[in-house]
């Protein structure tokens, strides 16, 4: 079992905000600047944009560098990195600032950015980290692994980056919460709950299916999972109660303006979608979220940026259509974080790992799960707990060998219209729980399928920038000109320069 699988220890590091279009490539490389920038503050030393450009070298080492750098492109990680570093971050304090921020270097493109720096890309053999970060400012350098779903790894953490992290606790967003286990544990004299804390969540997370089945005796399962988590971290409720109010705020409406979307602005309607029903909201929501994701605006992973849109939808869509409580949606948002983190614990929620049925698959299951648990009425807690189990079951087979092939690399097509078009789903799948239905494969066996299924894959079906829909895209327009017959042909040449 690779290293990968002990990272997420609560449902916080599977429910938390950032900023779109990717958790991985966007969300990780903004918490990373944001942590190198006090860092170095720490050290007396200032950033500036102009100060970036003059004294910083980034090395990004990742799987197959010469045809991944076009996702890290895509993706804007660069310009998230940039973010971090001037000091825009997820809290109350950092998002007043964010879109000031963002408004400072928004003419420039995502190449021109990226040719203003020193930015070198490299091989990475590691299997279990989709991509590392090297920054280096004058002769102070960090190193961070970004390893899914938003969560970093701090290989060899000195004692001086201890105290910077410790001080970012106190944030209204803690930073534990994007800090993978094994380097939490390295920081356990100065966190807020002990060592045990974090290899016990790990461990529920991993065998949550078996665990809830015994351990829920009243009540619901998210009534459970909030217990459990209040119980080690005494702020749970109210972290969970401020991502409510960036889900709710994200699924209100769309950004003012289009300046990043490279395609999606010419896919959605202008006018959206009609609020007649509860699929017609549920399309409603998914959408502005999608568009706001990929306008780098701040959103919730659920799990990821990617797959953003789906689980407040319907988390807003059942709360107005069946006039559910704050606390019964806070409960639910519990649900989808265990769902989520026992996925992520036994698979990955990586759609460079294992293709964009850990990303928009997993966020069908913990929408599904959710759904079912707060409308499952006065059901027997075992009952309950097996039907929570049975939605993200259903979810994730309906979904198995989903390709992670984002259009040139950007978060966009068809991931959007994939939020959109499956955003209904998990009213479809707890329609079928409720209804009686059981499927005869368990959730652990779907995730072991859809793990080796996700190992199966072609590498450029693992969001590589570089895979079939872009490709056949390029052609298409190439046909259109006329010119695809001269290329191919010189493509079947040898050619000896």
């Amino acid at each position: 079992m690779g290293a990968l699988m002990s990272y997420v220890w609560t449902v916080h590091q599977v429910m938390k905000p950032i900023v779109g279009p990717s958790s991985s490539h966007s969300a990780a490389p903004l918490v990373m600047g944001y942590i190198f920038r006090n860092y170095l503050a720490n050290l007396g030393q200032d950033i500036t944009l102009d100060l970036l450009k003059e004294k910083l070298r980034i090395v990004i080492s990742c799987k197959n560098p010469s045809k991944t750098m076009y996702s890290f492109i895509g993706h804007r990680s660069i310009r998230a990195l940039i973010l971090g570093l001037l000091g825009a971050y997820f809290s109350d304090k950092g998002r007043q600032v964010f879109s000031e921020i963002k408004r400072t270097f928004e003419n420039e493109n995502e190449y021109d950015l990226t040719h203003s720096l020193e930015v070198a890309f490299s091989s990475l053999e590691d299997e279990d980290i989709v991509w590392r970060l090297e920054l280096t400012y004058g002769v102070t350098n960090a190193l961070f692994d970004s390893i899914g779903g938003g969560i970093l790894n701090i290989p060899n953490i000195k004692n001086n980056m201890k105290d910077v992290l410790a001080n970012l606790f106190s944030e209204s967003i803690p930073i534990w919460i994007y800090l993978s286990a094994d380097t939490l544990n390295h920081l356990e004299d100065r966190l807020p709950f002990s060592k045990k804390d974090i290899n016990s969540g790990a461990e529920f997370l991993k065998n949550a299916d078996e665990i809830i089945l015994k351990e829920v005796k009243e009540g619901t399962v998210g009534e459970y999972v909030a217990y459990r988590e209040s119980s080690i971290i005494t702020e749970s409720r109210r972290i969970i109660r401020e991502l409510w109010d960036v889900m709710y705020n994200s699924t209100s409406s769309p950004p003012d303006s289009l300046r990043y979307s490279k395609f999606l602005r010419h896919e959605i309607p202008m006018k959206g979608f009609s609020n007649d029903d509860l699929h017609s909201r549920v399309l409603s929501y998914a959408l502005n979220v999608a568009v706001r994701n990929s306008e780098m605006e701040i959103v919730v992973s659920a799990p990821t940026g990617g797959a953003s849109s789906v689980f407040p939808a319907v988390l807003r869509a059942a709360m107005e259509e069946f006039g559910l409580s704050i606390e019964e949606i806070t409960n639910g948002i519990y649900v989808g974080g265990l769902i989520g983190g026992f996925i992520g614990n036994n698979m990955s929620l990586s759609g460079s790992l294992h293709g964009c049925q850990a990303e928009i698959g997993v966020s069908l299951a913990m929408a599904a799960s959710a759904i079912v648990d707060l409308l499952a009425g006065s059901q027997e807690p075992k009952v309950r707990s097996k039907m929570v189990l049975d939605a993200a079951s259903i979810a994730l087979q309906a979904i198995q060998g989903l390709a992670c092939d984002p259009l040139m690399g950007f978060v966009e097509v068809p991931c959007a219209l994939r939020n959109l078009a499956l955003s209904n789903v998990p009213f479809v799948v707890s329609k079928m729980i409720l209804s009686g239905y059981r499927p005869i494969v368990t959730l652990r066996t779907a995730v072991r399928a859809l793990k080796k299924t996700g190992e199966l894959l072609n590498k450029a079906l693992k969001e590589s920038g570089t895979g079939p829909l872009t490709c056949m895209y390029i052609l298409a327009k190439m046909e259109e000109k006329g010119i695809e017959e001269e290329l191919i042909s010189l493509f079947e040449r040898e050619i000896y320069w």
